[in-house]
């Protein structure tokens, strides 16, 4: 019953205010003090905490000073990890046939580069600056050629040196290290092997006594004093 009488009584002061003027209310509060002046009409002081300091609405979200530093520990903690596929174990080991044969087409598209660079090279009715660059990319070529064919003969002696080291472990001997200068030597050897088994070891032995003779030529001659 009280709190009955309680309503009816804060609903009529409410239409009681609703029903003075601005300037009557403001006298009316003035008079009171707005501690009473609430206390009488049933107002309440609105809330002003924290959140509502943070926040522009119930739901929004909460806003954080941008002159506060930033959680060092928090940032390092989420510190982005990469890895290099080429080291690492869930990319499984590398199968250098499946390599040689999965990209065996681009050796077939640097030869056909190579055929028609030559072709302009040797095309006399070109412009001369035309047929130099062309020299020029052909040297460039056939650089990059025989330094691959340098690095293929290497791993296969290479290759073939580890093998003779897993057998010698599995029979309990002792493992064999060739020095840096033997092993040259093997790869001279190797490549020689191959160079014969294309029929092009004489061509290769004739360039290379031409290339030699030329540096004698080249070198300075003694004086006598």
């Amino acid at each position: 019953m009280a709190s009955v009488l309680e309503d009816d009584e804060g609903t009529s002061a409410h239409q009681s205010l609703s029903d003075m003027s601005l300037e009557e209310v403001q006298s009316l509060r003035n008079k009171l003090g707005i501690k009473q002046f609430n206390k009488k009409f049933g107002l309440k002081k609105l809330h002003t905490g924290p959140a509502s300091k943070n926040r522009s609405r119930n739901y929004g979200p909460v806003e954080v000073s941008s002159k506060r530093p930033p959680n060092l520990s928090k940032l390092a903690s989420q510190k982005v990890v990469t890895r290099d596929p080429r080291f690492d174990d869930l990319s499984g080991e590398f199968n250098e046939q499946l390599f040689k044969r999965s990209y065996k087409f681009i050796d077939k598209l640097k030869a056909k580069e190579f055929k028609a660079v030559s072709k302009i090279a040797e095309d006399e009715g070109l412009d001369e600056e035309t047929r130099r660059r062309a020299k020029d990319m052909l040297t460039r070529l056939g650089q990059r050629k025989a330094a691959k064919k340098k690095v293929i003969v290497d791993d296969t002696v290479e290759q073939r040196l580890k093998e003779e080291r897993k057998q010698a472990i599995k029979e309990g001997r002792k493992p064999f290290f060739l020095k840096s200068s033997e092993k040259q030597k093997l790869v001279l050897a190797e490549k020689y092997k191959e160079l014969k088994e294309k029929g092009q070891l004489d061509s290769y032995v004739k360039k290379k006594r031409q290339q030699n003779s030329k540096k004698g030529s080249m070198m300075p001659t003694r004086t006598e004093r």
